[in-house]
């Protein structure tokens, strides 16, 4: 058992690592794996630099942010002791819902306020 858990792990991270390394070096711009690993660190090649200015730091954003939505949804899951567990059970998805709804209502004009509002009423009626 311990053997299969240890292959999955190679496996998601060998996976982890390919798909870091296609979003680099797919898009628009047409660049070699080598010119990025030479370059990244210099300000000679403007290709480079504008992967390492816009793509380097979305990419990096995207994996922190996965990590924080397992690591909540795990904590969610061992608190409830509940592996079914998610966020509409003790109702954040309700009231973020509810807020995100209400603000449309009585201020349409503010619709760039909505993952604001989705925020602040998942918070308060969680709580």
């Amino acid at each position: 058992m311990k053997n299969r858990v240890i292959w999955l792990y190679v496996i998601v991270t060998t996976v982890l690592i390919l798909a870091i390394l296609w979003s680099l070096l797919s898009g628009s711009i047409s660049i070699t794996f080598f010119e990025i690993a030479t370059q990244l660190f210099s300000s000679g090649n403007e290709n480079v630099a504008i992967i390492r200015d816009l793509r380097l730091p979305r990419i990096i954003l995207a994996l922190f942010a996965g990590a924080a939505l397992s690591v909540s949804g795990l904590l969610l899951q061992a608190v409830l002791k509940n592996p079914l567990a998610d966020a509409g059970v003790i109702g954040i998805s309700a009231g973020a819902q509810l807020f995100v709804l209400s603000l449309l209502t009585f201020s349409p004009q503010m619709y760039n306020w909505s993952p604001v509002a989705a925020f602040i009423g998942g918070v308060s009626l969680a709580c």
